[in-house]
């Protein structure tokens, strides 16, 4: 499995929504997301070491990639989401609603 330390890989301060906005935003790693997907059968995504992670950048990274068509199953059987720190573990059920949420919305628009 390949590991991926967003704070190491990435950066240990996330930022705003969309890259227009600021430097490190959930637009410009959602893109790493989706070259990881690319690259990488399953990857070790670590949350632990950054100075915390916004909604909106955690809800454009994750619920992104629903938005153009990848599925929650999928996310979620490739990407394996760690927080060793305790102060890391909310974010897993944050990313998870931005995952059920945005498959919810999308599932809904297609039954119309």
């Amino acid at each position: 499995m390949f590991e991926y330390n967003i704070a190491r890989d990435f950066t240990d301060v996330p930022g705003p929504r969309y890259i227009k906005l600021g430097k490190f935003s959930g637009e410009k790693f959602r893109s790493v997301l989706i070259k990881l997907l690319e690259e990488h059968e399953a990857i070790e995504l670590v949350l632990d070491g950054a100075e915390g992670y916004p909604s909106s950048f955690l809800e454009e990274s994750f619920g992104g990639l629903v938005r153009l068509g990848y599925q929650a199953e999928e996310i979620r059987k490739r990407f394996k989401i760690i927080a060793d720190d305790p102060e890391f573990e909310f974010y897993l059920a944050e990313i998870n609603d931005y995952i059920n949420d945005e498959q919810a919305k999308q599932s809904a628009g297609s039954s119309k």
